[in-house]
């Protein structure tokens, strides 16, 4: 629970889409793999959620920032969390 703790902020400090894609992965690979599998697909519905939260308030986090100081990076940012939102709301 820790490890998946330590990854779950890892993602929201990341700067790209890359290493968020990749550490969610990372976290939905090492939780499943203990998960029995009976319960495996209502633990990654619940850990889509959790993505999807992580992307929200990461999303709201650089809109905050951008607001105090603009910077180009961030305008891709949101562009690209916005994506990912769009895709998990889906789910």
């Amino acid at each position: 629970v820790s490890r998946i703790k330590e990854h779950h902020l890892k993602r929201l400090l990341s700067e790209t889409k890359e290493e968020f894609e990749a550490i969610s992965e990372e976290i939905k690979k090492e939780t499943l793999a203990s998960a029995k599998p009976e319960a495996k697909a209502w633990i990654e519905a619940q850990l889509d959620k959790l993505t999807l939260e992580a992307a929200e308030y990461k999303l709201n986090l650089i809109k905050s920032l951008q607001k105090m100081e603009f910077n180009p990076e961030h305008k891709k940012n949101i562009k690209w969390l916005k994506k990912i939102i769009a895709r998990l709301s889906k789910s």
